[in-house]
C-alpha cells in the first residue's frame, strides 16, 4: 500500500496503463493505492496521454509570437487553467473535441490580474 501518492493526470494515466497490462492496482482513496503482484502481464496497445507541460509551453509560445497553433489529441479540461489564463491575456483559443487551436495577438495584455486557486 502506497500512501500520499501524487494524483496528477499523468499518474492516473500510468495507473490505467498498468491495470490494462494486468497489474492489480486499486485506488483506496484520493491518495492511497494498493498494489498486488502478478506473475504475468498482457500485451496491449495503449495511447499515453498528452504532456500538459509541453502543450502549455507551445501554447504560450504561440500566444507570445502571434502564432497560430493546432494541438490534437488533447484533453482541454486537463489544462483549463492554462487556457483561461491565455484567454485573459488576449489569445484566441478554439476548442473542438480533442483539438485546440490557439492564435496569438499582436498585443498581449501583460497587466492582467489573475485569481488562481
Amino acid at each position: 500500500i502506497l500512501s500520499n501518492c501524487a494524483i496528477e493526470p499523468e499518474v492516473k494515466d500510468l495507473s490505467n496503463f498498468l491495470i490494462k497490462l494486468g497489474c492489480k492496482i486499486k485506488w483506496l482513496g484520493k491518495r492511497k493505492i494498493q498494489i498486488d503482484g502478478v506473475k504475468n502481464l498482457k500485451e496491449i496497445n495503449y495511447n499515453v496521454m498528452f504532456d500538459r507541460i509541453e502543450a502549455g509551453t507551445y501554447m504560450i509560445a504561440s500566444a507570445l509570437t502571434e502564432g497560430k497553433l493546432k494541438i490534437t489529441n488533447i484533453i482541454p479540461k486537463k489544462i483549463k487553467t492554462e487556457i483561461d489564463i491565455l484567454k485573459k491575456v488576449g489569445a484566441t483559443i478554439k476548442i473542438k473535441g480533442t483539438e485546440l487551436t490557439i492564435i496569438g495577438r499582436k498585443k498581449i495584455n501583460y497587466r492582467t490580474k489573475f485569481n488562481i486557486k
